[in-house]
């Protein structure tokens, strides 16, 4: 997708994020604070950050059903240390939703706010209206020119936990290294022992 790009008043932007050389995406509990990864699709990781864009006023995809009907079919993840659930994206660590909304900042607002003080400027800084009436008034706007913050990079994404495979789901999360007690299926909510 080509960045920047207008099509019927929408406005395409590429947006990258890392996995772990696994293909896992980093999660945290909203509970407990900790971190765990899970295996995602590009759906899934879409739809776990829209809510994150749409908070800085931008969409991912396609504009579909309204926020609380999305919510509503939204799925719920189970933190595997403490089984809270959570939406998936209520699920996103802190350090993504400080990257999103860097991103955002960089390049949908300041650009939209650089493009309205100019117009503002083309509309009130040539334009001297001269009244032969009792009062006269006149205007000038002049836009401060300012540089944008360089764009954000999102690293690589550490192999930081280790692989369990969970038998009731068969699917494969990674937990903090330290963690030796039981875990919550991140899917199902199933609570499974380590061995």
């Amino acid at each position: 997708m080509v960045e920047g790009e207008e099509q019927n008043d929408q406005r395409r932007y590429g947006f990258t994020y890392a996995l772990d050389r696994d293909g896992f995406f980093r999660r945290a509990c909203p509970s407990c604070g900790r971190e765990y990864k899970v295996k995602a699709s590009p759906n899934d990781i879409a739809h776990s950050l829209q809510p994150a864009f749409h908070e800085v006023g931008a969409e991912i995809g396609e504009v579909g059903p309204s926020q609380s009907e999305a919510k509503d079919s939204e799925q719920r993840l189970f933190c595997p240390y403490c089984g809270h659930p959570a939406l998936q994206s209520e699920a996103l660590p802190e350090e993504l939703w400080l990257y999103i909304k860097r991103w955002a900042m960089r390049e949908i607002v300041l650009p939209q706010w650089r493009q309205m003080t100019h117009d503002l400027e083309r509309t009130f800084g040539s334009h001297r209206g001269h009244s032969r009436g009792f009062l006269s008034m006149e205007m000038a706007f002049k836009a401060a020119d300012f540089c944008l913050p360089p764009r954000p990079v999102a690293g690589p994404e550490p192999p930081d936990m280790k692989r369990v495979r969970l038998l009731c789901c068969h699917e494969d999360i990674k937990i903090l290294d330290s963690w030796r007690d039981t875990v919550f299926c991140p899917l199902c909510g199933t609570e499974a022992v380590l061995q």
